[in-house]
């Protein structure tokens, strides 16, 4: 939970300025992009004006939710420390998880809302609302905006429900708590079709290529049995072969996490800039805090949700990954 004094920081805050800038992580998710866009419109029934910024690219089934089409797509940011505004991060803390170049800090306010730990302090914040018991930013918005008694409009309950529902996985992940699902069933009563978002948001692998890329990269899943990672890839010849996008493959990861011989899973997946990302999965029976793993390469999560991102090609850096992974584990319990 939330300290109790942030919700009046965060009003204070929010009286102080007239101008915002929101930011959220480089290839966002449906937690990310509902949560913004839910920030953006109770701002502007709070007579604020305020602009949304995501790096480089969104993935073409999030264009359901409402007010997608003002983000500004971009690679560069460079207003930076001369804008007067109030700097607004959703679904993380730290400036470097935008993609965004970095910018002296020191001179700006800046705050952060979101539900996964703080990667570092090297970027100082005006305000940090951080809570890690919540399932997702969209439920910490939805209630800092019942606290402070800002409208929450059929809209705003679109988009906040969508973000729910993305990190939840259709409540069926383990941070589907009491307090998620009633955040849903407040939002739900504003007349919200739970039906259309969820199948915008879990049936968009019904098209031929990104089915077949799905078979492909299920069908050379494989377990490595010194340390029990169930493992897959998609190499970024397979991506352009199927005319996919990177997440046409979210939630395989899961998937491949319920292997029962596996204590974790790790799905890597070629970015075409030279990159890999790396999304690991595991079951809180397991007893693997795969947010420990992710940190090895500069990454981080949640104990059963994390993340890496590291530069090079599979073929080339997946022995190195595999051998770090063993090195580090022998005192964990994995």
């Amino acid at each position: 939970m939330i300290d109790a004094s942030l919700p009046e920081k965060l009003k204070e805050k929010i009286s102080s300025f007239s101008d915002y800038k929101i930011f959220t992580h480089k290839n966002p998710d449906g937690d990310a992009l509902g949560s913004v866009l839910a920030l953006k419109r109770i701002l502007e029934f709070e007579n604020k004006s305020s602009e949304i910024f995501v790096f480089n690219s969104i993935g073409a089934h999030f264009y359901f939710l409402p007010g997608i089409e003002e983000i500004r797509i971009q690679k560069e940011f460079k207003d930076g420390a001369n804008s007067p505004a109030l700097f607004v991060l959703v679904d993380c803390a730290s400036w470097g998880r935008t993609g965004f170049p970095f910018f002296d800090f020191a001179k700006k306010e800046v705050i952060a809302i979101d539900h996964h730990p703080k990667r570092t302090d090297k970027e100082p914040l005006a305000l940090e609302i951080i809570d890690l018991s919540a399932s997702s930013a969209a439920e910490i918005i939805f209630a800092l905006a019942r606290e402070l008694n800002w409208k929450i409009d059929p809209e705003i309950s679109f988009c906040l429900l969508a973000g729910i529902l993305s990190d939840t996985g259709a409540f069926k992940h383990s941070n589907t708590t009491p307090k998620a699902l009633k955040a849903v069933s407040a939002l739900m009563k504003n007349g919200v079709n739970i039906k259309k978002i969820a199948d915008n948001l879990f049936r968009k692998n019904e098209f031929p290529g990104q089915l077949k890329l799905l078979g492909e990269v299920l069908a050379r899943a494989s377990l490595e049995p010194r340390i029990r990672m169930a493992f897959s890839f998609a190499a970024d010849k397979d991506m352009k072969r199927h005319g996919a996008e990177e997440e046409d493959l979210s939630g395989l990861a899961n998937l491949l996490s319920g292997i029962p011989e596996s204590r974790f899973s790790m799905l890597l997946i070629e970015t075409g800039a030279g990159k890999i990302k790396a999304s690991l999965r595991s079951e809180t029976h397991k007893g693997v805090d795969v947010s420990k793993i992710a940190r090895l390469f500069g990454g981080g999560g949640h104990k059963l949700a994390a993340g890496f991102e590291i530069e090079g090609k599979i073929e080339e850096r997946f022995e190195m990954i595999k051998e770090k992974i063993a090195k580090e584990s022998a005192s964990w319990r994995i």
